[in-house]
């Protein structure tokens, strides 16, 4: 994982972007398939 992939990923945990904008994404960020899952639900749990 790259330090601008983590940023972006850091941005998705603190509330920035979209799940749309995830998807878009997803493969670049060098998650795990479990991380990505991970990362999916704190997205789409936002109110």
């Amino acid at each position: 994982m790259n330090s601008t992939a983590v940023a972006r990923v850091n941005g998705y945990l603190a509330g920035h972007g979209t799940r749309q904008q995830l998807e878009a994404e997803a493969e670049r960020l060098g998650l795990t398939q479990t991380g990505l899952e991970r990362l999916r639900e704190r997205v789409s749990g936002r109110r």
